[in-house]
């Protein structure tokens, strides 16, 4: 991905390579974070989406036209609800199937009760 940034006029290579790994973590998905998202590709092992400007994967069994005849597979600008499974992975691997989503909901009330 290619973002274009105004910054000061001497600065450095490494200091631009800063400023985008910082970006990166402020702009990470965490495990279990919940997003509205948009395919923008589609592949014979999942799905690309992306949510304001962050990028991640749905594999295939993790969308639920793999397990439905009734639903339509993926398709460029369909909006799925979606979970992030694996935020160590690149891209995060999210999941759009709510039980998924419901396991996600459940770890974050339990955190929140600690």
């Amino acid at each position: 991905m290619r973002k274009t940034v105004q910054l000061a006029g001497n600065t450095t290579s490494l200091e631009i390579a800063l400023c985008f790994d910082l970006w990166r973590f402020i702009m990470a998905w965490k495990n279990e974070e919940e997003a509205d998202v948009v395919i923008t590709a589609v592949t014979s092992v999942g799905s690309q989406v992306s949510a304001n400007g962050i990028i991640g994967f749905i594999d295939q069994v993790k969308h639920t036209s793999w397990w439905s005849n009734d639903v339509d597979p993926p398709q460029i600008g369909d909006h799925l609800h979606a979970v992030v499974l694996d935020d160590t992975r690149d891209p995060p691997r999210l999941s759009a199937l709510q039980s998924d989503i419901d396991i996600a909901r459940v770890l974050r009330e339990r955190e929140k009760s600690r």
